[in-house]
């Protein structure tokens, strides 16, 4: 099978662009590949990439010179803003090809992409046919014209019937598809299929793991890092931190006088599989619904269980006294009793957890697993 593969990286490396390259090394094991890859810029360009993705004719005609040297039978599109624009969708459906469009987050019911505004969650335009009410609250970049425009763009493809010339919409949880089906947005039911993301398993998990607990992600408001930092300083819990992100000058600044709190900094995939080794457990305090957090992967094939909120998808990718704990988001009380409750267990309870994380990864998250899964949506 020839499968042609478009991705639109975003100015920061993220989750998205790590999906679409491990799915490029997976396909290209069994099929002939090409890819198409578009990149946002800073600045002035910047701007004119956004502006233009409405209708973006250099990118729709980058596409049609791939389709008719390369010929595909699949054309699969993991994210297509802003440099690229819908109007590839209507390019490879005008040369009758089968269009697979991947929705890593909320982005085509809601200008903000997460369902998160302000630090809180945020449905209200999820309910809405144009979501007027977060345009006048700025909710993309602060900015009334930006978030304007993102909501013009996907309504207007709407209308002309763009995303219905989609065969079939990727989603990662059963929790996003039930979420982008009960919104005003219209696609239809049949169309969604739920594929997981993977990973590949890490080797020689039988090392001695310490008694600390470690967070990985982006240092953001929504990861929930400032909540879990005041929360592990007041209770004088050992924590390890990496990650990068815009909150980092204010978790130096809140760990500087404390012993029980360690900044890594910033790891690549591979360093950070190996620290994953070493750890008791990982936490995630995140206040928004994730879509299908590839660290949350990374943990079970590390054998590494995991301490999570109860939002979105988690609470059915975590499985509850099996491969880690559940506790209330944003909830200093419950979070606590949760970490007494990890305390408490005996070295084989969080042996048998950790025993069940990795077996969790094994049922659901191999590569295997996830090429068998793209080969029946392809087909």
């Amino acid at each position: 099978m020839k499968i042609l593969i478009i991705h639109n990286y975003y100015t920061e490396r993220g989750g998205e662009d790590v999906v679409f390259e491990q799915e490029c090394q997976l396909l290209e094991s069994t099929n002939e590949v090409q890819k198409i890859t578009f990149h946002n810029k800073r600045g002035l360009v910047g701007l004119f990439q956004f502006f233009f993705s409405i209708w973006n004719i250099t990118a729709a005609l980058k596409l049609k010179k791939c389709i008719i040297n390369f010929n595909p039978d699949v054309i699969h599109i993991h994210n297509l803003h802003f440099a690229s624009g819908p109007l590839i969708i209507r390019t490879a459906k005008r040369h009758d090809k089968k269009v697979i469009l991947t929705l890593h987050n909320y982005r085509i019911i809601c200008p903000t992409a997460t369902l998160f505004f302000k630090n809180k969650i945020y449905l209200n335009s999820k309910n809405q046919s144009f979501p007027w009410e977060i345009i006048f609250k700025k909710g993309f970049r602060n900015s009334f014209l930006l978030t304007f425009w993102l909501a013009f763009v996907n309504w207007f493809h709407k209308k002309i019937n763009t995303w219905n010339m989609v065969d079939n919409y990727i989603v990662l949880t059963n929790f996003a598809r039930d979420t982008i089906l009960e919104s005003k947005f219209g696609i239809d039911t049949k169309k969604i299929i739920v594929k997981q993301n993977f990973t590949t398993p890490n080797q020689n998990l039988d090392s001695i793991r310490n008694n600390t607990f470690l967070f990985v992600g982006r240092l953001s408001s929504e990861k929930g890092i400032i909540f879990l930092i005041d929360v592990c300083l007041r209770n004088n819990i050992q924590l390890h931190i990496i990650g990068s992100g815009e909150l980092e000058n204010e978790v130096l600044q809140k760990i500087s006088h404390t012993d029980t709190i360690k900044f890594l900094g910033k790891k690549n995939t591979n360093e950070i599989k190996l620290l994953m080794k070493e750890y008791m457990a990982l936490l995630f305090p995140s206040l928004w619904f994730e879509g299908m957090p590839m660290v949350i992967l990374e943990a079970f094939a590390s054998g590494l269980p995991i301490i999570g909120c109860d939002l979105g998808a988690i609470p059915s990718i975590i499985n509850h006294e099996y491969n880690g704990l559940i506790f209330e988001a944003n909830n200093e009380k419950n979070f606590i009793e949760t970490i007494n409750i990890w305390n408490n267990y005996s070295q084989i309870q969080k042996e048998e957890m950790s025993r069940n994380a990795y077996n969790t990864y094994l049922e659901y998250y191999t590569p295997e697993i996830n090429l068998i899964t793209l080969k029946k949506i392809y087909n």
